[in-house]
């Protein structure tokens, strides 16, 4: 039923639910109940449709890293592949060289989302999952590639997050997807020792029975005892292990080489996510040979913990008023201003009343209200300068917990003491449409394969944005930058650590069946934009102006010469056929064709300029170049029509290029200098028809 058939119904019919506990399903009886069914409209379903600019801007810049653009519904499985692909170890893991396709299939909008479909042979009885896990696998291993040989500046990572129902799963798709890789992995590539390459576990010690949970993705939620009190990424994280200790301890009892983070900021008043985030992440204070450090230490952090709880109590008594009878909370600063104004206002009253009365009694009044007033603003400075003593030394306490905290938090003089567990940060996405990288610097760069050398990797800023006509941009920011937009930019962000061992894996180059399926990709994009180009020349067509040549004799004549048919010498007279300027003469035994012939071999190739395409016709005769242009077209006594070659041949489909700046590339066209010309030609003599 369509909203136009909606508005028809009839007027007694109502729409909306008439029960508490409605009934959606198919009519299964013949007859229903006007006043107790109804007609309903589904649920739409809408979602954005990220339109594309026109090919040439969605070219790749040299030297500028590819990515991924944003997905309509917002989540970050675009940025983690992007980021993950720069990571050595990663990219070899997500490669999975043990289990590649021979043919990755063709499709010319698989860059724009659509996925790629491969003939397999399938099993009838399966429920069809480990062909979702094997699709998540191929697909990954098609996105590494194009991130890698790709012309295009962006592609999209839509296929990837409609295999497996990962799309379903919005707010938990890269666990879902990190997930869904081990899984198939595992299936698939038995032997990878790269499996568990993103997979750490957490362990918590009972008296009972341990109780253990591996993740891919740690999800940390900034709450109040965190957010806007200058803690960083560390205490975070200990909010998240040791929110429940009474149940036992809890450590990491594996760690794997990538870790992931997705942050998120609930205090509401608390811009950005309100912590500061570091670029050098250690994780030996939750692992288990730290246990007993990581104890004193949570057991000081407590002790201040308890010493920040009462200033912040005797803060709250002196700030805000309780109204016994109403349990209204008023905060003491409105409580003694409005105090304040009420005794103003009733002192200009009984000041005004005594002058027309002359009262003793108003005049005791007036001053009895004005000593109070005096006694208010005493008491306010009085409490102002003990607020700003507690504050003192609640900051100053808060300073001992950022102390505390930084057990194993910066590296050791002694190379045998913790913290030895280095990871390092290898990418941050602050929005959807935002992802900073770290990545192999391209001019540095001596092959294929990414190097371990820290100092040869650069941080780029790669961004999509839909309100523009170019949506691509790209460029190089410093770790500063990236840490600032990190903890500032956005109340959410995903963050990527890596081991050094990922940073120094040696990773090999592409399998050549994924090279073959980007280079095809290339292939149909250059074919889109030699089309682009192409309608564009034909839907807008330069206008027509008088042939200009430059006055440069080594340029060659750029002039669009119109195609004429076939001359028919015929009727030409005897005196015309004899004229020096017809290059076929009738008493001539020269076979016409043998002459054009020669006419070809006398051509050569112009090159086209930038934005043309070249045919099999862009050629122009020697004898078309300037310094011979005058021997070979000449005015006839015919109506001024132009014989010899320029009749007969054109150039192909190369237009030339005329602009408004030809005044100033050397091109004569001097009024003056036509009008000589002119004359000069009126005063020669003509030949006799």
């Amino acid at each position: 039923m369509s909203l136009t058939d909606s508005q028809t119904l009839p007027p007694q019919q109502e729409t909306g639910v008439t029960y508490s506990n409605p009934n959606f399903g198919p009519a299964t009886q013949p007859h229903y109940d006007s006043e107790k069914w109804a007609m309903t409209l589904p649920v739409a379903h809408t979602e954005e449709i990220i339109l594309n600019p026109e090919p040439l801007d969605r070219k790749r810049k040299p030297g500028t890293p590819a990515f991924f653009r944003p997905t309509s519904s917002g989540h970050s499985l675009p940025a983690l592949i992007k980021i993950l692909h720069a990571i050595p170890m990663a990219r070899e893991a997500l490669l999975n060289r043990d289990h590649t396709l021979g043919d990755y299939g063709r499709d010319t909008d698989w860059w724009d989302g659509t996925p790629v479909k491969v003939l397999r042979v399938v099993n009838v009885d399966d429920d069809g999952q480990d062909a979702g896990l094997e699709d998540v696998m191929y697909e990954t291993q098609r996105l590494l590639a194009f991130l890698e040989e790709t012309e295009r500046a962006y592609g999209s990572a839509d296929a990837l997050a409609s295999f497996y129902n990962l799309s379903n799963f919005p707010n938990n798709i890269l666990a879902r997807y990190l997930s869904a890789w081990r899984d198939a992995t595992q299936l698939f590539a038995l032997d990878s020792p790269l499996v568990d390459t993103f997979t750490s576990r957490g362990l918590r010690r009972e008296c009972v029975e341990p109780r253990d949970a591996e993740f891919v993705v740690l999800n940390v939620k900034i709450g109040k005892e965190v957010g806007g009190k200058g803690m960083t990424l560390y205490e975070a994280i200990d909010e998240v292990m040791w929110a429940d200790t009474e149940e036992g301890e809890v450590f990491l009892d594996q760690v794997g080489d990538v870790i992931t983070f997705e942050l998120e900021n609930q205090c509401p008043n608390v811009p950005g996510l309100g912590i500061r985030i570091p670029a050098v992440w250690y994780s030996d204070r939750y692992l288990e040979s730290s246990i007993e450090a990581a104890d004193d230490m949570k057991a000081r952090k407590l002790s201040v913990y308890a010493r920040v709880e009462d200033v912040d109590r005797v803060q709250d008594l002196m700030t805000q008023f309780r109204n016994p009878k109403g349990g209204k909370t008023l905060g003491a600063d409105d409580l003694v201003n409005k105090v304040t104004t009420y005794f103003q206002q009733t002192a200009a009253y009984k000041d005004s009343d005594s002058a027309d009365t002359n009262s003793a009694d108003n005049n005791s009044r007036v001053n009895n209200l004005g000593r109070i007033m005096e006694e208010l603003i005493t008491l306010t400075k009085r409490v102002s300068t003990k607020l700003d003593e507690f504050q003192q030394i609640r900051d100053s306490t808060l300073n001992r917990i950022k102390d505390i905290s930084k057990l194993y938090t910066e590296p050791s003089d002694d190379p045998n003491k913790p913290p030895k567990h280095k990871f390092t940060l290898r990418g941050v996405a602050t929005n959807p449409q935002t992802v900073y990288v770290l990545e192999k610097d391209k001019s540095e760069e001596n092959g294929d394969v990414p190097s371990s050398d820290i100092e040869t990797w650069q941080w780029w800023r790669l961004e999509y944005t839909t309100n523009s006509i170019s949506p691509v941009t790209t460029s190089k920011v410093s770790e500063l930058q990236v840490l600032d937009a990190a903890s500032n930019e956005y109340n959410k962000a995903l963050l990527v650590y890596a081991s050094e061992r990922a940073i120094s894996y040696e990773s090999g180059p592409l399998p050549p069946q994924l090279r073959n399926f980007v280079r095809a990709d290339n292939l149909a994009f250059a074919a889109e934009i030699d089309a682009f180009r192409s309608n564009a020349a034909t839907a807008d067509p330069s206008p027509k102006s008088p042939q200009k040549r430059k006055a440069s004799s080594s340029s060659d004549l750029e002039v669009e010469y119109p195609r004429s048919p076939p001359t028919d010498r015929s009727h030409w007279s005897s005196s015309s056929a004899s004229s020096p300027f017809d290059p076929n003469p009738p008493d001539s035994d020269v076979d016409i064709l043998a002459s054009e012939r020669r006419l070809q071999n006398n051509m050569r190739t112009l090159a086209p300029k930038t934005g043309s395409h070249a045919s099999s016709d862009d050629r122009i005769p020697v004898s078309l170049h300037v310094e011979n242009a005058g021997q070979e077209m000449q005015e006839s006594g015919r109506g001024g029509m132009l014989t010899g070659i320029g009749d007969k041949y054109k150039l192909g489909s190369y237009v030339p290029e005329i602009g408004m700046e030809d005044e100033d590339e050397g091109y004569a066209e001097d009024s003056e200098e036509e009008e000589e010309e002119q004359q000069q030609q009126q005063q020669q003599p003509r030949p006799r028809g």
